[in-house]
């Protein structure tokens, strides 16, 4: 008996019967069962199929007949002991079988081109740890099993020439498809052929045309399964006539290695059926031919609206891509291209799900303008669509062949769509000042997510949502005056930033009434995990700071609130325990009484009036007198005599030269540091 580990499923079960000699006497190897009396039954099941395959080491076709058995006791905790032969039909015993049975042992087959078996099936019920002979019932079954093969199953409507098969096709009767003519087929519900037709061919040539019977048919498709599981594949050769590949064309072509076409357009357009990655030829082959030369940098043609979805992926020939003006590259269009370098692409409307997904080895992003990338739209869905973005995992961007460092975004963009510049490695600053009033960017989530090099964002006329989290290298955030709101989680994990300045915004009058167009409101979770953050300016304007804004923020120092009217905090966690405790909170003198008072705002143990900064000698006011004493104290090395929270001009905790400085820039331009 030999083991086998196809995938069949039963076309002929026959169920069993039981009998069971409540006197006899059995002989089993060395043990005995001596008399009982009416003992339990045992239920022994049997039944059995065979399936017709193609062997493909012997390049044969093998019969195969297959064997299941169950044995159930009536009385549960019983181990079974069995013994299981079967004879031809020439008498002939072709097995004799036993063992402990178990779940795993109710499978056997054998080759044979008998089709009729007596089987008998003897069952012994153990007492559990005992021995066979120790037998609590027993059962026997001895059946006579006919099995009937599925045989080689044919398509009665191909037709051959030159040794491939082609089928006209429905929906017009002067083009072909091509197709098989036989194989086999395991039964319901598994639904697995095995193609025989093309066995022993390692190269196809697929012709533009072919004439059968004085009718010229030109070819247009490959059928559905006409390739399935066809190991001895190797190369196949495509006709630029080529219009459709239909479903399992290629399924499991495992040692498939070269796909040769003659017209990149029109492989960019193939109407393929691809529910899954593994009906993609490519995904096999991994190398793509254009007329027997290997495709290394892939120029798609102009004209082509939508680059059909998995169009190149896992195609691992390629180093670079040019992408001309189109509407939409389709979904996982170079999903594991993993040798592509560059990307060279024009104007797309959108780029869809996942299509540059496991590029890992693409470093360069080269784009026409900065206006045509921002205007393309990234589907993004699902849990890993953020790799639809070719930028994502560090990736340097270019206008043309020039990189970009400092980004600056002109007046007539007026929006980044989702995941714009997400994981782009050349940026180290971004400016968004400088715009018209009024004319607001929208910048879209995660529009610089994980810009890992960017350092300073200048940043005015703008709504930030989730835009800049995980820039870890961004030190200084400076929002201007005309800015609106500022998005959840916009800063989430930027562990580098040390400063963050908000403007007072812009009192301007509409229709007889003025009202401020500033930042009014700093959204929940903002600043979360940026864990450096010493020193936070928010500007006159804002009105309401939302839950975690500034969580784990343990380290600010300085925190300056210009706002008359204290913000609205929506719950005490917007700042941290350590933040209360150690910050030191600078307001408008007029508002000290408001802040103090304040149901979040008195959480701060110290607050002071904002104008006392700089004023090192105490007296109210600022003035030359104050930098004097605030010089001679450090000459000394003794400050200890100065209010610290007034003299760390700067807010970086230290007192040092620096405070000297921005105090008299402060004295000179009346601005704050």
């Amino acid at each position: 008996m030999r083991k086998f580990n196809f995938n069949i499923r039963p076309l002929i079960a026959v169920v069993l019967l039981v009998c069971v000699a409540a006197t006899s006497h059995v002989m089993w190897g060395q043990g005995s069962r001596e008399e009982q009396t009416a003992p339990p039954v045992i239920e022994i099941s049997a039944g059995g199929y065979d399936l017709l395959y193609f062997d493909y080491d012997n390049l044969q076709e093998v019969l195969r007949q297959f064997y299941f058995l169950s044995i159930q006791p009536q009385e549960e905790g019983c181990e079974i002991y069995y013994r299981l032969t079967y004879h031809n039909s020439a008498g002939e015993n072709m097995l004799d079988w036993m063992g402990w049975y178990s779940d795993e042992m109710n499978l056997m087959e054998w080759d044979s081109d008998a089709s009729t078996y007596l089987v008998t099936v003897e069952a012994y019920a153990v007492t559990p740890g005992k021995e066979p002979s120790d037998i609590v019932s027993s059962g026997t079954y001895v059946s006579t099993m006919t099995v009937s093969p599925w045989g080689i199953q044919y398509n009665e409507n191909a037709f051959e020439v030159d040794g491939i098969y082609y089928e006209i096709n429905e929906n017009d009767s002067t083009t072909v498809s091509v197709t098989y003519d036989k194989y086999t087929y395991d039964p319901e519900p598994s639904n697995v052929s095995h193609h025989i037709t093309y066995h022993g061919m390692s190269e196809i040539t697929i012709p533009e045309q072919v004439t059968y019977n004085g009718n010229t048919y030109r070819v247009t498709g490959i059928g559905p399964m006409t390739f399935n599981k066809d190991r001895d594949l190797e190369r196949i050769n495509l006709p630029s006539t080529l219009e459709f590949i239909a479903d399992d064309a290629f399924y499991w072509c495992d040692n498939l290695e070269v796909i040769n076409i003659a017209d990149v357009g029109k492989w960019c357009e193939l109407d393929i059926d691809m529910p899954n990655y593994y009906y993609n030829p490519l995904y096999y082959a991994k190398h793509l031919y254009l007329n027997g030369e290997e495709i290394r940098d892939l120029v798609i043609p102009e004209g082509i609206e939508r680059l059909r979805d998995y169009a190149f992926a896992y195609c691992s020939s390629l180093r670079s891509v040019t992408i001309p003006d189109m509407k939409a590259i389709g979904e996982h269009a170079f999903t594991s291209c993993s040798n592509l370098s560059c990307l060279n692409i024009g104007r797309v409307d959108s780029i869809c799900n996942l299509a540059f997904s496991d590029c890992w080895a693409l470093s360069e992003v080269h784009a026409t303008s900065l206006e045509a990338w921002c205007n393309i739209e990234f589907d993004c869905s699902g849990y890993y669509g953020i790799y639809t973005q070719p930028l994502y995992i560090y990736r340097r961007f270019y206008i043309g062949d020039e990189e970009i460092h400092d980004l600056f975004i002109p007046d007539e963009i007026r929006s980044l769509n989702l995941y714009a510049f997400a994981g782009c490695k050349s940026f180290t600053s971004l400016d968004l000042t400088g715009r018209t009033q009024g004319e607001r960017i929208h910048l879209g989530s995660y529009s610089f997510y994980k810009c890992t090099n960017l350092k300073t964002a200048h940043i005015d006329h703008a709504i930030i949502s989730n835009a800049f989290e995980g820039c870890t290298s961004l030190e200084e955030v400076i929002i201007g005056d005309d800015m609106g709101g500022l998005g959840s989680y916009a800063f989430l994990n930027c562990t580098a930033l040390k400063t963050v300045k908000i403007g007072d915004g812009i009192i301007v009058n509409e229709n007889g009434y003025e009202h401020n167009i500033g930042l009014y409101q700093i959204g929940d979770n903002a600043f979360s995990g940026c864990t450096n953050l010493t020193t936070v300016v928010i500007g006159a304007c804002v009105q309401s700071i939302y839950n975690n804004a500034f969580k784990q923020c343990n380290q600010i120092k300085t925190l300056e609130c210009h706002a008359i009217v204290p913000p609205a905090i929506n719950d005490a966690n917007a700042f941290t325990t350590t933040c209360y405790q150690n910050a030191n909170l600078f307001v408008p003198r007029e508002s000290i009484e408001a802040y103090q008072t304040d149901e979040y705002w008195s959480n701060f143990s110290h607050i002071y009036a904002m104008e006392s900064i700089g004023d090192a000698n105490g007296d109210g006011r600022l003035s030359i007198n104050d930098v004097t004493l605030l010089i001679s104290s450090m000459l000394s090395n003794d400050t200890s005599s100065l209010e610290a929270a007034l003299v760390d001009v700067n807010g970086d905790g230290i007192i040092n030269i620096s405070d000297v400085t921005a105090l008299i820039n402060k004295l000179l331009t009346g601005t704050n540091p």
